[in-house]
């Protein structure tokens, strides 16, 4: 969802001739013209439950645990549902660099998907390819190589935010 969200501020700030973004960022979202196909917002809980637990969110052993989940169950819900009726409206690519991260066991943000992300930019573009599912931001290697790349880029831009000295 926060794919979306960076993409649609960046083109708000065009059509009101603000500053574009010095780089955009995007990770484990399909490019913005191929959502529509998914519909797994209005699944019982126990589906999307497991819809989650596929996607690696949840283990066997559930460790979250049902109380945990159902809680949180309406906000993501909401979320999905904000997200699978996105309607992408054809508009001129953007023409700020941009970076997008995939991993590769996400089925719903395939590598293909995530490369088609450079369609929405004239600027540069790159595709990491990181080891995982579709939650490898919540830990482990690919979320250090990740975090390690963003450091690497804003340095470069030198916009990075509390940075300790050394």
């Amino acid at each position: 969802m926060g794919a979306l969200l960076a993409y649609e501020v960046a083109c708000v700030l065009r059509r009101r001739a603000r500053p574009a973004p010095r780089h955009l960022f995007v990770s484990g979202s399909r490019a913005p013209h191929l959502y529509g196909d998914r519909a797994d917002h209005a699944l019982s809980d126990a589906g999307l439950r497991e819809v989650i637990r596929d996607l690696g969110g949840l283990d066997d052993a559930d460790t979250l645990g049902a109380a945990y989940f159902d809680r949180r169950l309406p906000v993501l819900r909401a979320d999905l549902r904000a997200c699978e009726r996105y309607g992408w409206q054809p508009q001129r690519p953007l023409d700020c660099p941009t970076t997008a991260f995939s991993a590769t066991e996400d089925p719903i943000a395939t590598p293909e998907m995530v490369e088609a992300w450079r369609h929405h930019t004239t600027g540069s573009f790159l595709r990491r390819h990181l080891p995982g599912n579709h939650f490898f931001l919540n830990g482990g290697p690919s979320r250090d190589r990740l975090l390690a790349h963003l450091g690497t880029e804003l340095d470069a831009l030198g916009t990075t935010p509390h940075r300790k000295a050394t």
